[in-house]
């Protein structure tokens, strides 16, 4: 496994050198096939030119770009001419001549730090390789581990792939346009897609129809293989996606059926983290989707398409926590205080907002002023009165609604405590002790010993004058 993952990032590098050699405008394009609109967003290699961010690119050398075909280029799109390129700007068409000129390694690297969501995505994609590799060398005869060294290698070799702007670059060059569909999109087919759910199969131990069958946690590479033959003859780039998320879905349906099956402490231990991660990952990766399908637009935009790669750290660290160390933390107390801590930081925010926009009206009505600073020294010393006994209540109310048997065990201990301060009949007392082991700890059976009171084992002696060296006891 560990060769495979190597040779398939030592191909995305072999790629990302090929493409440094091919023709660019030099721009930062956005366009994706769920919004195909292809917009200009930053000159990267910093070529003069006419063109503006937002333009819309409609045509190059005076023929729309849909009707180019892979590897098709107009005959000035050599280094060091111009070309024309034809875009739509604040509703006007526009021609602008362009240079046509190479990628750099500097330009390479303003890409990758080109905004928040390059950033982040270049990190993760590189701690998370060092995870996958220290889980792997850690755990070499693990399924798991393996499993998760191919599922994020696969993470670094796409991000590796993407380390440099596509658009016309690959367009305009077959090879160029192959390669960059086949490490991108082909990725998340196989191996990133399919790593993903042969890891559900075999942690936090192999299923036992998979102990039976161990070629069935290679099947899905084999499935994922053969879907990419079907997203490649139907050119629709976005079944690549909706095959992922049908590997998604199948692997949390994986793990909860490990969940429910799977008894051993350490399993659960094991699942506790991997589940928990998993789904809290998932849960920040969704706030992606947003400014992909274009419903967050502007600044916050990279901001939201970050979370994927943030979102894909928290569940690559809780995956590899679950196959080393799950004894690290107690992954309850984790979910326990997120829980809290998430409803405390809503309930406050929603009163403390709740009190200035009442107050404001308030004020407003009886001094006619629009804003008013009591307004809000008056909401926050509310929230500093209200933080601990609110804190308290949502404690309390966790602990009854998800962490009954805790709850239960902490009340009867307290009940216990104070019935037996004042009792002196050894009997009843250790009727009661019985009885709350049993009620609290639920063990398969018990009992008390009693150590016998202490006997005189030895005789002190003392000797003197008066005792003519003889030894008396005291």
């Amino acid at each position: 496994m560990l060769a495979l993952v190597l040779s398939l990032i030592a191909l995305n590098l072999t790629q990302l050198l090929y493409r440094l050699t091919l023709p660019t405008d030099g721009w930062v394009m956005t366009g994706t096939s769920i919004n195909p609109e292809v917009i200009y967003q930053t000159n990267l290699a910093g070529g003069a030119s006419l063109l503006q961010p937002a333009d819309q690119l409609l045509a190059v050398g005076g023929v729309p770009v849909i009707q180019y075909r892979p590897g098709v280029r107009p005959a000035d799109w050599v280094p060091g001419q111009t070309v024309q390129i034809t875009v739509l700007r604040m509703g006007e068409t526009l021609t602008v001549a362009v240079p046509v000129l190479h990628w750099t390694w500097q330009d390479w690297w303003r890409y990758s730090t080109v905004n928040v969501d390059q950033l982040v995505g270049r990190v993760s994609a590189l701690f998370l390789l060092g995870v996958a590799l220290f889980t792997f060398f850690r755990r070499p005869g693990d399924p798991a581990a393996r499993a998760l060294l191919a599922w994020l290698g696969g993470f670094f070799a796409l991000n590796l792939s993407r380390s440099l702007p596509g658009g016309l670059t690959t367009r305009f060059d077959e090879l160029g346009f192959w390669s960059n569909f086949l490490f991108s999109y082909g990725t998340f087919v196989t191996p990133f897609g399919p790593a993903l759910l042969s890891l559900a199969l075999v942690f936090p131990r192999p299923k036992t129809i998979v102990r039976r069958h161990p070629w069935l946690a290679l099947a899905p590479y084999v499935i994922g293989a053969l879907w990419l033959v079907v997203v490649i003859a139907s050119g629709q780039l976005i079944l690549a996606f909706v095959s992922t998320l049908l590997v998604v879905l199948a692997a949390i349906i994986s793990l909860l059926h490990s969940a429910l099956t799977m008894r051993e402490t350490v399993s659960r231990a094991q699942l506790q983290w991997g589940i928990g991660g998993l789904v809290l990952g998932l849960l920040v990766t969704l706030l992606a989707f947003a400014p992909v399908f274009g419903w967050v637009t502007g600044s916050w935009a990279p901001v939201l398409l970050s979370s994927f790669n943030v979102g894909f750290t928290l569940m690559g660290v809780a995956l590899s926590v679950a196959i080393l160390r799950y004894r690290l933390f107690d992954i309850d107390v984790i979910i326990r205080r997120t829980l809290l801590y998430t409803v405390l930081t809503g309930l406050l925010a929603a009163v403390y907002f709740g009190i200035v926009v009442v107050l404001q009206i308030v004020l407003r009505t009886l001094t006619g002023q629009g804003q008013s600073q009591l307004a809000t020294v008056v909401s926050t010393l509310a929230i500093a009165a209200l933080f601990v006994p609110l804190r308290r209540r949502v404690q309390a109310f966790i602990d009854r609604r998800f962490y009954r048997h805790k709850y239960d065990t902490a009340r009867i201990l307290s009940v216990f405590s104070a019935n037996v301060r004042d009792d002196v009949d050894l009997d009843d007392l250790t009727r009661r002790m019985l009885a709350v082991v049993e009620e609290t700890m639920q063990p398969m059976t018990v009992g008390i010993w009693l150590r016998p009171p202490p006997t005189l084992t030895a005789s002190r002696w003392r000797s003197g004058p008066e005792s003519a060296g003889t030894r008396q006891p005291v």
